[in-house]
């Protein structure tokens, strides 16, 4: 009897162990596939990056077809809309009004919502689309309401190009909510993009988990444990909250709802809320007060305040904002800068190409791990 009972014990034991053991080993192959994909950069291994990105193409486009094919009657009736917009276009009558308005402003908001999508989109990789055209446009558009004495820009060339009008107009009138207004259509389609961008992470990880993949168990930090006990926990509410304020670990949070199977609809409402409403509201403000006439006085006295830099800044940056001024007024477009307007634009251009480097560094690594990943599994197949 005793004999038994140790037997059946010895039996529980190695299968704990082996049910233990199993974790280990899926997570330290895990780490060997990112530890070796780090090293696959366009610097070190242009040749093997180029290979594995015109791979992970390669793979994503076969995904696609079969998309294409599976949903073959959502594709006929997409193309067959097109089709007849398009003659419709070009076909004279009362209609064009509608369309040409359809046609302006839609790409105007497709803009801003793709600039928005660069911008989540690369898993922490994604172009800084705020800093770059959103939050100088809400500037631009600020500096211009107050030097102007109003709102009513010529259209055209307004948005692409802002003058102050010939006449003023008694009914605009400038103020805080007037100019936050002004630049809630595309401060609004920026942040849906931004919560579009942030799909990517949750599908990804949902496929993942239906398939029976482990997560990269990587040593976390403090932070990245907060996050996705937040969201896992509070569900709609801490998503909302993650995707509400500024923070880089918001991929995290998209990989946690797909992975632990929250509903899409909570998910992504949560996303687009914070990011389009509540985040959209808190940035805008921030660009429209500082920028206000009398606060922007204060910062350039900030400015002159830093050490050693501050007297050497002060009048470049004070320059280039009388150069803004004279241009609204007078309708004028300079090439000539000066010295800020070349360095924002050395600023834009290097991360643009920090971007696009860096987007294909990551595209090149997640098929090289997923490679590796493979390997590992038809290995241990081969080994039973």
């Amino acid at each position: 009897m005793s004999s038994e009972v140790d037997k059946g014990s010895s039996t529980q034991r190695k299968e704990g162990e082996s049910k233990r053991s199993k974790p280990i080993l899926t997570r330290s192959v895990s780490q060997l596939a990112v530890a070796e994909a780090q090293h696959l950069v366009l610097w070190k291994k242009p040749l093997s990056t180029i290979y594995h990105l015109v791979q992970y193409m390669a793979d994503n486009f076969v995904y696609l077809y079969s998309e294409i094919v599976r949903n073959k009657i959502f594709v006929f009736c997409g193309i067959i809309i097109l089709i007849g917009s398009y003659f419709l276009d070009n076909i004279e009558g009362p209609h064009q009004a509608l369309f040409d308005a359809v046609k302006k402003n839609g790409y105007w908001m497709s803009y801003w919502t793709f600039l928005g999508f660069l911008s989540s989109f690369g898993f922490g990789t994604g172009l800084h689309t705020f800093l770059l055209y959103l939050g100088p446009h809400i500037a631009h558009v600020t500096l211009a309401a107050w030097t102007c004495k109003s709102l009513d820009f010529p259209e055209p060339p307004y948005p692409d190009t802002i003058i102050c009008p010939t006449q003023e107009s008694a009914e605009s009138v400038v103020s805080f909510w007037t100019i936050f207004n002004k630049v809630s259509v595309e401060a609004i389609c920026w942040g849906a993009g931004t919560a579009i961008g942030e799909l990517p992470p949750y599908f990804m990880a949902r496929t993942a988990r239906r398939s029976g993949e482990n997560l990269e168990e990587e040593e976390q930090s403090s932070a990245k444990k907060k996050v996705q006990e937040l969201v896992t926990r509070f569900g709609f509410f801490g998503i909302l909250l993650c995707a509400s304020i500024p923070n880089p670990l918001f991929d995290l949070a998209g990989i946690t709802c797909g992975y632990f199977l929250i509903p899409f609809s909570t998910f992504f409402s949560a996303t687009l809320v914070g990011k389009a409403g509540i985040k959209m509201a808190m940035q805008t403000s921030f660009i429209i007060i500082v920028f206000t006439e009398s606060y922007l006085k204060m910062v350039i006295r900030l400015i002159a305040g830093i050490p050693k830099f501050g007297a050497i800044l002060e009048p470049y940056i004070t320059d280039y904002f009388e150069q803004q001024r004279i241009k609204l007024k007078l309708g004028q477009d300079s090439n000539d800068g000066g010295l800020v307007s070349f360095l924002l634009t050395c600023l834009v251009t290097g991360m643009i190409m920090y971007f696009v480097i860096s987007t294909i560094n990551s595209l090149a690594q997640q098929h090289l791990i997923q490679e590796l990943k493979k390997q590992s599994k038809s290995e241990s197949k081969k080994d039973k």
